[in-house]
């Protein structure tokens, strides 16, 4: 043995030996097995160019050499008379396998084995630094980000969760959020990671979050961690939206004040006495209240679209006053006479 590399030796003749060497990737297909001995019986030159070119041991043309230093683990031979093995087997003790011709399938099977086996190692080590980076990001992010097992317990709080959250350095490990958040649950957020375990996806909502402090408005961005097609854990993204959803509701309280008066204006113009008509800024008429429609003795359809200075005896006198008003941004008040119906 060499460390916990497996030694293998090569015993065969010229053409089923070179077959052998040719057919064989040592480096990428034997893995964990290193080839320690070399046996050609024909002693072929093509033979030991190409274990000079594999980096492989020169071939001896002598059996007796797989006792010469460290002993083999396992041996393949190709080729050889029915002497020739029962020779090889004496020499190899039953302690070490030899592997001819009739166990090729044996053979590519523990190939595949192995190579699955590295594989695994290779994505288990490379899933082991994603998850090395995640936490890295979790802890050092200038973000609010949470992790949780696909039981909804908490397994990370950053800091900056931790602030929003007004947990300080209480310890939430293990914990879920009706133990977090003292007693209330929080379903909004367990559906959303539920479904993001079922569905693989990157989900988002927004809803409010009952924090020991005080109850905040978040917005929570999911991401399940998937290892070999199954949700691990989540990764949770906070984004207090609290002032910006305190400010639309302002505001939209506002609109709703807004149209209140909006109505109520409109009706007072609508239901006047006076006679009230609006236009566009080009003078087109707009509007006809009931004051004007009484007064003038015109329906709303006949004047809707028209000049309102056709309304007027003189019509120029209105047209000059109404760009002034339009110019100088207040009302102008005069006197004028009104055509009738």
């Amino acid at each position: 043995m060499s460390g916990d590399r497996i030694r293998m030796a090569l015993v065969g003749r010229g053409p089923q030996l070179d077959d052998l060497l040719a057919g064989l990737d040592i480096r990428s297909h034997f893995l964990r097995l290193r080839v320690s001995h070399v046996v050609d019986l024909d002693a072929a030159p093509g033979n030991r160019e190409l274990c000079r070119r594999l980096d492989l041991p020169p071939p001896s043309p002598r059996m007796a050499a797989l006792r010469e230093g460290a002993r083999p683990g396992l041996i393949l031979a190709r080729g050889l008379t029915a002497q020739e093995e029962e020779e090889l087997h004496r020499l190899a003790g039953p302690a070490t396998p030899v592997l001819g011709a009739g166990q090729e399938a044996f053979l590519q099977n523990l190939l595949q084995l192995m190579e699955k086996n590295r594989a695994l190692a290779l994505d288990s080590r490379r899933l082991k630094e994603i998850r090395r980076q995640l936490n890295l990001f979790v802890q050092t992010a200038p973000l609010a980000v949470y992790v949780k097992d696909t039981k909804h317990r908490y397994l990370l709080l950053n800091s900056h969760a931790r602030h929003i959250l007004g947990l300080g350095k209480q310890d939430v490990a293990g914990q879920d959020d009706s133990q977090v958040y003292s007693g209330a649950g929080v379903l909004w957020l367990r559906e959303l990671e539920q479904a993001a375990m079922e569905t693989g996806q990157i989900l988002c909502a927004t809803g409010t979050l009952p924090a020991p402090a005080q109850e905040i408005r978040a917005q929570v961005t999911i991401f399940p961690i998937v290892e070999n097609g199954i949700t691990t854990s989540l990764y949770g993204l906070i984004e207090d939206i609290t002032e910006l959803y305190e400010k639309e509701r302002k505001l939209h309280k506002v609109d709703e004040q807004l149209d209140e008066t909006q109505k109520y204006l409109r009706e007072v113009l609508e239901n006047s006495r006076d006679m009230i008509f609006l236009t566009d800024p080009d003078g087109s008429i707009l509007s006809f209240n009931n004051g004007a429609v009484t007064s003038l003795g015109y329906s709303r359809q006949e004047v809707i679209g028209k000049p309102a200075d056709s309304l007027c005896e003189t019509p120029t006198e209105f047209t000059a006053l109404f760009s002034k008003a339009l110019r100088e941004g207040h009302a102008v008040r005069y006197e004028a006479r009104f055509r009738t119906r």
